[in-house]
């Protein structure tokens, strides 16, 4: 059996009770919950933190984030998908460079430049940072 304590947020294996009750951290007014409420909440879910409701349950509480959060998060969003590209971006410069790129090869350098220039200008979105529209990553 698996207690839930809105106090501490905490889950309790009523098996361990002895052991909990010595260290003096045992919940006097857990609540008991089945194996399948304790796995939804030991899972996680984006933007929500582990909360109780008024009857002590369990509950996801929506997370708020601050505006410097999210900006930051944005950056880091764009250094990510920036790398992801980069390394391409380089290898097809090379070509470039010695006069060795294919018409493709040209073509797909100047489509993944372009990403990388509309990738950065996220921050310049109407909505940012509380929507992005983010650009697509070029197939070529």
């Amino acid at each position: 059996m698996i207690i839930f304590d809105s106090k501490t947020l905490g889950f309790y294996d009523s098996e361990l009770k002895s052991a909990y009750e010595k260290a003096g951290s045992w919940p006097e007014d857990g609540i008991e919950i089945d194996s399948d409420t304790h796995l939804k909440y030991l899972s996680g879910k984006a933007g929500y933190k582990l909360g109780a409701n008024k009857k002590g349950e369990p509950t996801w509480v929506k997370v708020q984030v601050s505006q410097e959060d999210k900006k930051a998060d944005i950056e880091a969003e764009i250094k990510q998908r920036s790398s992801e590209v980069l390394d391409r971006i380089n290898v097809l410069q090379y070509a470039e460079d010695l006069n060795m790129s294919t018409k493709e090869e040209k073509e797909s350098l100047l489509n993944l430049k372009k990403y990388i220039v509309e990738l950065h200008r996220v921050v310049n979105q109407e909505a940012y940072p509380d929507k992005i529209n983010w650009p697509e990553i070029p197939k070529t």
